[in-house]
Order: structure tokens, then C-alpha cells, then sequence
């Protein structure tokens, strides 16, 4: 929780580089730490000009505290990739459509305020789940508006605290952020508070439960345990291997590791075979150029890739006149899509 007028400097400074440790973990505590600065400012005492900026100043110290411990990566990042930005962030930010991922942000917060609550990631995109996690939404609004009366004024800097930073992750990954299928682990850092939030919510409530909240509560938890048993027997029935597997093993056994693979998401491939390239630009500055050109194509026939080896995301890319001139399709399943480079004629 953010410090007030009586952190002396030092503090201030420790403080700080501990925000820089948050921000070595995941860049966008850089949301996290603006939040912060604006509740230590604003509500970290008295509100007159001088506290104010006294409080400013030490505001100050934090982030300049934080910003020395991210500098190292924040160089590496410069000097590699041209950007202080990481170049998964700029890679996955290049093919978003401005709010296109708004829609399933209720959901997602839903599913935290629950804690319990776990939807696939098709169901996602179900128009009655959105509406419905939109009313939790709202019911949680409710709640912390009513909490917010009996509130100390620690709890409060932390509920201040909280609304500022998932207003900022949302209005992030929800406008400005392409890979939909993401977003969960993208807001994933405001799982802890929301959760807490509503076990002390469901604390209160039951301190002095009437005959209408024991219904209530009786009838919400047997809707979880009902979600929750049918969830997981479709789960267990389904028996489904992580389709990040199914191109490990289909590349283990198929393709020798002294032969290129190119894969858009290539992390887990990557992790197993050495000579895999990635093309999505998460981590390859040269994929990365290439898209922002649209020159894919031309990058993946001048590179040594034999194979192309993805989710059926990938079928955009083999299907290109270029690509699919040079590179045979080898096998298309539900789960996986796999093209080899067509020998050279003898």
C-alpha cells in the first residue's frame, strides 16, 4: 500500500525500489505505480498545497528509486530492439483493433471477483456470459460504494488504489491490445485484490445474516458448486491434451533437430527445438519489421525454415500465393497445421 506524509525520505526511497522489482516482474506495473503515486499525492494526508507537495516530492524519490532499478532493462530494451517498450508488447499492440478487446473485460473481472468462477476461453465470447459478468461487475460496484461509507482511510487509499489501476490495465490490454485470448493473464495482477475484496464482502455479510442474505448465500453457492462440478467433468470427459504440446510432440517426432521450424506462437516449440524462428515478432526484432512492412512472406522464403509448424493461425501465412509455392502443406487437424519447404528440383 502506497506510504503517506509520515514516511520520512528513506522510506520513500525503499519503497521505491520495491516498485522497481514489481516492474521487472511485468512492465505494466508501470500502471501499478501510477495508480500509487496518485493516492499517496492525493491521500496520503491533508489536503493543502504544501502537504501536497511535500508529498509530490516524496512521491518523487519512489520513482526515481523504481526507475534506477528498471533502467538496466529498460537499456537492453533500447539498445536491442530500439524501444523501451518490450518487443512482445509492441508486437502484440501492431494488429490491435482500438477496443477490440472491451467486450470480454467483464467477464474476466468477473470471474476474479468469484475467485472460483472459470470459464473457457470460448466461452469468452458468449453474449449472455458477457452480459451476465457484467452484472457481477455492477453488483461488486454496488458493494464498494456501500463498503466505502464504513471504509477507514487506509481501506480506502487501497480501494482508490485498486479502481485506479484496473481502470488503467482495462483501458490498456482492453483498447490497445490485439490477442484476445490473452487478456485473462493480462489482468490477471488484479485477480488477488479483487478476490479479497469479495471474501471480506461475504465475511461481512454473514456476520449478522438475516433469513433473506441466508438464502441468497445459499442459492450463490450452490450455483458455484453446480459451475464447478459440471466444468470440470466436461473438462475430464473432453481429455485434451495444452495444444502447445500437441507441436512438441508432433515436432519431436517428425521433424530433426538440425532442420529450422518457423511458428507464430513459439514459445513452448522453442523451448524444445533449438532451431525454431519465431514469426509473430514477440521475440524476434527481424519478424517484428517484417510485419510492420507486411513483408512475412518474403522473410519466411529468405530464412532457412523448413518447416512451418502452428495453430491453425497459421494457415494465413501457408495459404499466401508466395508461401504456398515454395512450401507444401503436410497435414491440417483441428489443433495443428504443419507445411514443408518442397525439395529443389534435381
Amino acid at each position: 500500500l502506497s506510504l503517506d506524509d509520515r514516511s520520512s525520505w528513506r522510506q520513500m526511497a525503499g519503497f521505491g525500489l520495491l516498485l522497481g522489482v514489481v516492474f521487472w516482474v511485468r512492465y505494466d506495473a508501470i500502471f501499478l505505480i501510477a495508480a500509487d503515486a496518485a493516492v499517496t499525492v492525493g491521500m496520503g494526508g491533508p489536503r493543502t498545497r504544501s502537504r501536497i507537495l511535500g508529498r509530490a516530492a516524496r512521491m518523487g524519490v519512489a520513482c526515481a528509486a523504481a526507475f534506477l532499478v528498471a533502467l538496466p532493462w529498460l537499456l537492453y530494451n533500447w539498445f536491442e530492439f530500439g524501444s523501451i517498450v518490450p518487443i512482445s508488447g509492441r508486437a502484440e499492440s501492431l494488429a490491435a483493433d482500438f477496443g477490440g478487446n472491451l467486450s470480454r473485460i467483464p467477464v474476466l473481472l468477473a470471474q476474479q471477483l468469484l475467485a472460483i468462477w472459470e470459464i473457457s476461453t470460448p466461452g469468452e465470447r458468449s453474449p449472455l456470459l458477457g452480459w451476465l459478468g457484467a452484472l457481477v461487475v455492477l453488483l461488486g460496484v454496488v458493494f464498494y460504494a456501500r463498503a466505502w461509507r464504513s471504509a477507514s482511510g487506509p481501506e480506502r487509499r487501497l480501494m482508490v488504489l485498486v479502481a485506479l489501476f484496473g481502470a488503467l490495465l482495462c483501458g490498456n490490454y482492453g483498447l490497445l491490445f490485439s490477442a484476445p485470448y490473452a487478456l485473462k493473464r493480462y489482468l490477471f495482477p488484479l485477480s488477488p485484490f479483487l478476490a479479497l475484496g469479495t471474501c471480506a464482502g461475504i465475511c461481512h455479510l454473514l456476520q449478522d445474516p438475516g433469513p433473506r442474505t441466508r438464502f441468497a448465500a445459499v442459492v450463490f453457492g450452490g450455483v458455484l458448486v453446480g459451475h464447478l462440478t459440471l466444468s470440470n467433468w466436461n473438462a475430464s470427459r473432453r481429455g485434451e491434451s495444452d495444444p502447445h504440446w500437441e507441436k512438441v510432440a508432433w515436432i519431436q517426432e517428425h521433424v530433426s533437430p538440425d532442420e529450422w521450424v518457423g511458428s507464430l506462437q513459439s514459445g513452448v516449440v522453442g523451448f524444445f527445438h533449438d532451431r525454431t524462428l519465431n514469426l509473430d515478432g514477440k521475440v524476434n526484432p527481424q519478424a517484428l519489421q517484417a510485419r510492420r512492412q507486411g513483408r512475412i512472406p518474403g522473410y519466411v522464403l529468405r530464412s532457412d525454415i523448413e518447416w512451418l509448424v502452428d495453430w491453425p493461425l497459421i494457415l494465413s501465412l501457408v495459404t499466401h500465393p508466395a508461401i504456398a509455392e515454395e512450401f507444401e502443406l503436410k497435414l491440417r487437424r483441428r489443433r495443428l497445421v504443419v507445411a514443408r519447404r518442397r525439395e529443389a528440383p534435381s
